[in-house]
């Protein structure tokens, strides 16, 4: 009867060890790339300078010129958008690059953002901001502009970043607000020249399907209205439009 009291616990003991060995069921994701902004058309962007900036010398135009790298790639044309600005004196003076109609979140779970930028050696610095859906601003940081012509400038989006809620509808995209330029307080200041083009996003766009979930987007288009594409399709904003908070 001990042997095989002991037989019985060895075999629990057995299967035990088993179950906490079992793998975790893998996360399904569906990954696509995004088109934000292509910088085709005119008239989509506007600018604000800090305090210094020269409006008479801030001028926003479009160029027949593209990265090499964009060159006859699909859905991409051979358009860029320059930014034209000066300051009145050297410090920390900033351009902001911002689009006229209100951008729509994008959908699911950004995971990498990225931009072709043109330097012309200016020490300058870019940022991109965004925004959740608390209302919070997250700024990242793309680098130095020192350097010349083209380059593809990334960044990847932390995971504390929220883009979703435990509620339904629980979709929220991150929201972009606008390109910020700032100068070095030594570099100089009388012109300054970038050019943009084609700003994209990499998202995880699985949602999870469930008996009922017609009823999750039914109230996702009733609250958010033209927001709601951020559920499961890729239509974002116009075109197609380390991380740290904002203080």
């Amino acid at each position: 009867m001990k042997n095989l009291l002991k037989l019985i616990a060895l075999l629990v003991m057995g299967i035990t060890i088993l179950e906490s060995q079992t793998p975790f069921k893998k996360k399904m994701t569906i990954i696509e790339t995004i088109p934000l902004y292509t910088f085709e058309q005119d008239g989509e962007w506007k600018f604000e300078t800090s305090k210094f900036g020269v409006q008479e010398q801030t001028k926003i135009k479009m160029y027949n010129f593209a990265p090499k790298g964009l060159t006859g790639s699909a859905n991409v044309s051979e358009k860029c958008l320059g930014l034209h600005t000066a300051f009145t004196r050297k410090g920390n003076n900033y351009v902001d690059l911002i689009p006229v109609q209100e951008p729509i979140p994008i959908a699911g779970q950004v995971q990498s953002l990225d931009v072709w930028v043109w330097g012309g050696n200016f020490n300058y610095k870019l940022e991109m901001h965004f925004e959740d859906y608390t209302a919070r601003v997250w700024i990242f940081d793309l680098g130095n502009l020192k350097y010349y012509g083209w380059e593809n400038k990334s960044t990847t989006v932390d995971a504390s970043i929220p883009q979703a809620e435990p509620y339904a509808p629980s979709v929220k995209g991150l929201t972009f607000r606008k390109f910020r330029i700032w100068s070095s307080p030594s570099e100089r200041v009388d012109r300054f020249h970038v050019f943009f083009d084609y700003f994209k996003a990499v998202s995880d766009v699985y949602r999870q399907q469930y008996d009922g979930y017609e009823l999750e987007k039914a109230i996702a288009e009733e609250e958010l209205g033209s927001k709601q594409s951020i559920y499961g399709g890729t239509k974002t904003v116009k075109p197609a439009a380390g991380t740290a908070p904002a203080n």
